[in-house]
């Protein structure tokens, strides 16, 4: 890339561009968005890239110590001069972004000495219109939304997600954050779940709102329940209000998960780009 292209750091009095940055490229970047738009953190910090003319061509959000790289396909960019420096002054414990973007991130850290521990990858995928999927006549399934007594039940089949899905490799379960996130997602309304003779079966969440896009995450059955259709009837079930109230949905599956890439396949989801996850 031309070398006229220079990383500028966005304080809090110019963020000028950043927001029309985010909201065009708002698929491939809806946990950034989503924070930009919840308002930053004292922490948090914004760069863009700009030519000549002020435009910005790509981003790199720092925010709860992950780094989110948007890069609009630009490859490469050239190696901010502030790495060391980034490095030094703020912990990073994860990239997360599109597969390509994540990985240019990952040769420069690698060049400050910084070698990861794990690395995950995913297939980001977008529904726009309602899901395709009709509920089966016969099933108990009862889809509702968490409160206060379902905290245990919730938390547990969250705690498997976590260990199952989440957990870097030798990364430890952190129990009190687990029940905070599974408070906090029942406070903001932000889980469904699904319900079988008065146990929580499967869930599902939010994870980032953005302008004209939601991100769902958390998605999870317990293995006892699974091969019954019970994940697709509660995600289509999520998606419906979103894609109602004209917003559209993104998810990122482990590209290893094949049984639940089939699912969001049959539900309408599509494939739009390789997405990434690499921890330190």
């Amino acid at each position: 890339m031309s070398n006229k292209y220079r990383w500028i750091s966005s304080r809090r009095n110019n963020f000028e561009g950043v927001e029309s940055f985010l909201k065009e490229h708002e698929r491939f970047c809806t946990a950034p968005a989503a924070k930009f738009k919840k308002g930053l953190q004292k922490q948090d910090k914004v760069w863009k890239l700009c030519g000549e003319s002020g435009i910005i061509n790509a981003l790199l959000f720092y925010s709860g110590r992950v780094l989110f790289p948007v890069f609009n396909n630009i490859d490469p960019v050239p190696v901010p001069r502030f790495a060391r420096l980034l490095l030094m002054q703020n912990p990073v414990y994860a990239i997360q972004g599109c597969g390509n973007d994540v990985l240019q991130i990952e040769k420069m850290l690698n060049r400050c000495g910084r070698v990861p521990s794990d690395s995950k990858d995913f297939f980001l995928m977008t529904l726009d219109t309602l899901p395709s999927y009709s509920p089966k006549n016969d099933s108990k399934l009862i889809i509702k939304k968490p409160h206060a007594n379902d905290v245990e039940n919730l938390y547990e089949l969250h705690k498997q997600y976590e260990i199952e899905e989440v957990i870097p490799r030798n990364g430890t379960f952190n129990p009190a954050g687990c029940r905070y996130l599974v408070e906090s997602m029942i406070i903001r309304n932000q889980v469904l779940a699904g319900e079988l003779e008065g146990r929580l079966v499967t869930k599902v969440n939010i994870n980032a709102d953005s302008y004209t896009r939601c991100q769902i995450g958390g998605v999870f059955t317990d293995p006892f329940f699974r091969g019954k259709g019970y994940a697709s009837e509660l995600v289509a079930s999520f998606c419906n209000q979103p894609i109602s109230e004209g917003k559209g949905v993104n998810l990122f599956v482990n590209k290893k998960n094949i049984p639940a890439l089939k699912v969001y396949k049959k539900l309408g989801f599509k494939i739009i780009s390789d997405y990434r996850i690499t921890y330190y």
